[in-house]
């Protein structure tokens, strides 16, 4: 569940002097008994300003991400931003299934020469079988996260960077030729 909760869930959640109110106590026990989980966040510390003047503003995170155990099992690394607002009284969610550094990394692209090395069928059998789940959704998601990982950590083993290594090779040709 992704959206404006409108309560928080602790004290510290609002930048006001009021408490929690009863509604806010109310979300969090029926959160708690629905088993989720809050999503933790990063940037802005609160995710709505009402946008009154000195000591009549309040921030408050009511906008936040909740999770069962079902789906922390299917992204364990989530996360979810708040960024400010410039001319909302609401701050935008980004919600991030790869987790924080998943907004720096590369794609995962499959190399088709991989499948031309035998060992590359060993890296795939081998993760494949590692690490079973008794649901079957789970299970396909997190073997292709292992495929994957361990994929690319063979091609790194065993090929380095190729697109370096060409790249220098050209530049060494050409050294030679000119």
């Amino acid at each position: 569940m992704l959206g404006d909760f409108n309560g928080i869930l602790l004290r510290s959640e609002r930048s006001s002097n009021k408490g929690i109110d009863s509604a806010s106590v109310a979300m969090r026990d029926a959160l708690d008994n629905s088993g989720m989980i809050d999503i933790p966040s990063s940037g802005s510390k609160f995710s709505f300003c009402n946008n009154k003047l000195a000591f009549d503003v309040v921030r408050s995170k009511f906008d936040r991400g909740m999770a069962n155990s079902q789906r922390w099992d299917i992204f364990p690394r989530v996360s979810l931003r708040i960024i400010p607002a410039n001319s909302s009284d609401y701050c935008p969610l980004v919600l991030n299934t790869n987790g924080e550094d998943g907004f720096l990394k590369r794609p995962f692209r499959f190399k088709p020469m991989w499948v031309e090395d035998p060992r590359s069928h060993l890296a795939v059998q081998h993760s494949w079988l590692s690490r079973q789940h008794h649901q079957p959704p789970v299970q396909f998601v997190q073997r292709q996260v292992i495929t994957r990982t361990a994929l690319w950590q063979w091609n790194h083993h065993q090929f380095g960077k190729v697109q370096t290594v060409i790249k220098y090779t050209r530049e060494a040709i050409s050294a030679i030729l000119d």
